[in-house]
């Protein structure tokens, strides 16, 4: 009869310990799902202030930020377009160690590389972007190289980054 409670007060222990670990799997699960929204409302709140800097400055972002002609700009808003594209570097290349670092899903890092290729396709700014590159991660500048360079027709990628470390 011993052995037979014994027996009962492993198999509950057993059971105890397995709940107890499902119960943890499931906090980390919501933990991570915590991570996951808090870094993209960081990231909104990074753009809002972006955003919120330009406007108290005088000048419409949206504006400087989608102008398909430079030369519609005024000298403070192509320094305001300039400084925006440095900005968008930076978040670009945190974004980039966030996914790799799984605080980012998937489906948002997807969106996230439009505007790596967006970013790549102003051509009036590529001396920012050859300059940058010089400071980027390897992984990241792998990233970008998949883009190619549409400022430069039929030019290897590779050598797109490889020019950004000799200019500066």
């Amino acid at each position: 009869m011993k052995k037979s409670l014994d027996t009962w007060i492993q198999l509950l222990g057993m059971v105890g310990l397995l709940g107890g670990l499902v119960f943890v799997g499931l906090e980390m699960q919501q933990s991570q799902r915590i991570a996951l929204a808090d870094t993209e409302q960081q990231r909104a709140i990074a753009q809002q202030q972006n955003f919120w800097a330009f406007l108290e400055s005088g000048y419409d972002l949206d504006k400087v930020f989608r102008t398909q002609n430079v030369d519609e700009l005024s000298s403070g808003e192509i320094t305001a377009r300039r400084t925006n594209h440095h900005i968008q570097w930076y978040i670009a290349e945190n974004d980039f160690a966030q996914y790799r670092n799984g605080l980012m899903t998937d489906e948002v890092y997807e969106a996230k590389e439009r505007n790596i290729e967006r970013l790549i396709s102003h051509c009036d700014l590529q001396d920012i972007t050859y300059f940058r590159f010089q400071y980027f991660a390897p992984g990241f500048l792998e990233q970008i190289e998949k883009f190619g360079d549409p400022c430069k027709k039929g030019e290897e990628p590779s050598r797109m980054i490889t020019q950004g470390s000799k200019r500066n």
